[in-house]
């Protein structure tokens, strides 16, 4: 079935590697959609990035390795990266340090904002 997701966002603009991004947000998703309840909110302003999701009371365990990939990579990256659980909700920050080294640029490989609005599909 599908999910809701809330999307949020401004007009920042960003010029960030494309693979090391889009495997954090996969990662960082993913992990709301197996772990917490339905719907899920996605907070971006600026350079920062919330996802947001209600704790499920059949929360599966797992073993981390999402966040251990997500959290590996905003080290290396050097973005800021946390999690939070309050009021029965999870939330995943992540502080996006954009890349402006014209050394390594490859424009192909560009993620350019974020677009709205965003319908998510558990089947993905």
């Amino acid at each position: 079935s599908d999910v809701p997701v809330d999307l949020k966002c401004d007009e920042t603009e960003l010029f960030v590697l494309k693979e090391p991004l889009t495997i954090v947000l996969n990662n960082l998703v993913r992990n709301s959609l197996e772990h917490g309840a339905k719907g899920i909110s996605i907070v971006q302003a600026g350079n920062r990035i919330d996802i947001i999701n209600p704790l499920s009371l059949h929360n599966s365990s797992g073993f981390g390795l999402g966040l251990m990939l997500v959290e590996r990579l905003a080290k290396q990256l050097n973005w800021y990266y946390s999690t939070s659980n309050d009021h029965n909700s999870f939330r995943a920050t992540l502080i996006i340090r954009p890349t402006w080294s014209e050394s390594y640029l490859d424009y192909d490989s560009l993620l350019v904002g974020l677009e709205c609005p965003l319908y998510w599909s558990e089947s993905l």
